[in-house]
């Protein structure tokens, strides 16, 4: 007896069946990556919070300013990006508006490693097992409480994308050109980051002068951010930043940037909070002597590496100078106490964590053995700090969707004060019915 097991149905059920099977497989990696993003707290979009200046600042400005509050500046420059995706609160019902926040952060922060996993990623990164290392750490980075899944912080993400936007080959489409110019002209208007985003699409440029024409434009246009940013930083920068003073000291940037970044990154912030406490710490030489070593293996992975990982060096050595020169940290002590604190201003070294990363996977790959050794040695202990700091504790409840219905059912004149994320005490704003 035979049995026939071919497949049956209509040519035009097969067509949907294999259009059905390509498309799952083309977007099964991004669809997982964003799931186990999801997994370091499902709460944040399931059941999502305002948090820090979502309110006060995005949301309030956008209602009672309506399209001014663009060119408010906030911390001394404009902040673009997340006063645009206030104008949810105007556009849609307010008690939407924490989990379109969430959303908007939570696709941005994906972005990155989206880019990545696509076909223009494969040709910057081409081994595989490089690329998929790199998105993995990128997701599970340590010492990123700040900066995950939410609009205040978003920036931070918005800068990863702007740079891979210079890394990466030109897209071939004229919209996808299109797309990415706008992106750059705000994104660039988004915090500092043009500054140092500027000449680094310079450099680019030169060096990818077969498509001079599209680099240059990419140039010009974080250029033309970047003095648009500049003009607002001298004229309100003085009035808006703390004036607490920065107690910089050789020994407290030793523990900052070792603390905070190279073992922050191996460790997790979680273990660098019990290693702050011990004598040994306090010594200044233990972290000093740490830096030289921690700093040799990055200034090695630099004259080695290729040029988009010195870009990537340049761009956040740049962005952590700027943020130790001129940190908002803290309004009871000096700054740089407070940023030795593991976990505090964690968006201050989502960057170059990143980029010690990036640097391990190349003296991972090279010739020498005892190097390649000790830096694959190194990422393996990186695993302690990606699950130690891979849970993110729920946030409180604020309640904010029972009062964002009560605003909006009451007349005009209506007062209603709201509560925030992470400490709803402290963070709080209230808005007048219109």
């Amino acid at each position: 007896m035979t049995i026939d097991v071919s497949v049956s149905g209509s040519p035009a059920q097969l067509v949907w069946a294999e259009r059905i099977e390509r498309f799952c497989i083309r977007w099964a990696p991004y669809m997982l990556v964003a799931l186990v993003l999801l997994t370091r707290d499902p709460f944040r979009v399931l059941d999502a919070q305002l948090w820090a200046e979502d309110g006060p600042i995005w949301i309030y400005d956008d209602y009672t300013r309506g399209l001014a509050a663009l060119l408010i500046p906030h911390t001394g420059y404009l902040q673009t990006y997340p006063r645009l995706a206030g104008f949810c609160a105007i556009i849609f019902p307010l008690a939407w508006t924490p989990t379109l926040f969430a959303l908007i952060g939570f696709v941005t922060q994906l972005v990155p490693a989206w880019l990545l996993l696509s076909a223009r990623g494969r040709i910057l990164v081409p081994a595989a097992p490089a690329r998929w290392l790199l998105v993995a750490l990128y997701i599970g980075v340590p010492n990123s409480f700040e900066t995950y899944v939410n609009m205040t912080n978003a920036q931070w993400h918005v800068a990863i994308i702007m740079l891979l936007i210079l890394l990466l080959p030109v897209p071939a489409r004229l919209w996808g050109r299109g797309a990415e110019f706008l992106f750059l002209a705000v994104g660039g208007v988004c915090g500092p980051f043009s500054f140092f985003l500027a000449p680094i699409a310079w450099w680019q440029a030169w060096r990818d002068r077969a498509l001079l024409r599209a680099r240059g434009m990419q140039a010009a246009v974080l250029t033309a951010a970047a003095l648009v940013q500049g003009w607002y930083v001298m004229t309100s920068a003085g009035a808006a930043r703390h004036l607490e003073p920065l107690g910089a000291t050789i020994g407290g940037f030793a523990r900052i940037v070792v603390g905070q970044v190279f073992m922050a990154g191996i460790l997790g912030a979680g273990h660098m909070a019990r290693i702050e406490q011990t004598r040994l710490w306090q010594h200044d030489i233990v972290p000093e002597a740490l830096l030289v070593g921690f700093g040799a293996a990055m200034l090695l992975a630099f004259i080695t590496g290729g040029p988009a990982y010195r870009m990537l060096v340049v761009f956040a050595a740049g962005v952590l100078g700027a943020a130790l020169i001129s940190p908002v940290i803290s309004n009871t002590q000096p700054q740089w106490d407070a940023l030795e604190v593991p976990g505090a201003g964690s968006r201050y070294y989502l960057l170059p964590i990143l980029a010690w990363y990036a640097g391990l996977v190349v003296l991972a790959g090279r010739r020498q053995s005892l190097v390649r050794k000790a830096a694959r040695a190194l990422i393996v202990t990186c695993v302690i700090g990606v699950l130690t700091d891979w849970p993110y504790g729920r946030q409180p409840e604020t309640h904010f969707g029972e009062a964002a219905e009560f605003f909006e059912a009451s007349p005009a004149g209506t007062k209603v004060i709201f509560r925030e994320a992470p400490d709803p005490a402290v963070w709080l704003f209230s808005l007048t019915k219109r």
